[in-house]
């Protein structure tokens, strides 16, 4: 499943999701991984869109960088779900960016205007800054 942030003119945007397939996840776990956890639209549209394949035991969230108006929305919406992050940023920009987050990821990880997310796994349960921490992250993920 590849998720992307479609921007308009007027500044907004919506969330596109592509490239969807899945097998039967019946009593399954389920891991969702975003590489920034925003606003937790694209995670929200993407659990949604697996409703048809399934209802699923457990369900895990993933992110390195995670805002906390996005833990809060995630913890709203899939409250029994298992949230993992690596940091936790306080603000989010007018754009829905997380400050100072890692800028964008998708443009990061595969060149500019990209329509694809990168995804990774990480687990760390202190809360701490992204500019404190990312540094240390990276070389976990080599």
């Amino acid at each position: 499943m590849a998720a992307y942030r479609k921007n308009h003119k007027d500044g907004t945007f919506e969330i596109s999701l592509e490239y969807i397939t899945c097998p039967d996840l019946t009593d399954a776990t389920l891991i969702i991984s975003d590489p920034m956890l925003a606003t937790g639209s694209s995670i929200q549209k993407t659990i949604e869109s697996l409703e048809e394949y399934g209802q699923y035991s457990q369900l895990h969230i993933v992110s390195i960088i995670a805002s906390s108006y996005g833990v809060k929305q995630m913890r709203r919406l899939f409250p029994k779900a298992h949230l993992w992050m690596a940091a936790e940023d306080d603000e989010l920009t007018a754009k829905s960016y997380i400050v100072p987050g890692l800028g964008d990821a998708g443009d990061l990880a595969f060149g500019k205007n990209c329509k694809s997310n990168f995804k990774i796994h990480c687990n760390n349960t202190k809360r701490i800054k992204s500019q404190d921490y990312i540094l240390g992250f990276q070389k976990f993920i080599i």
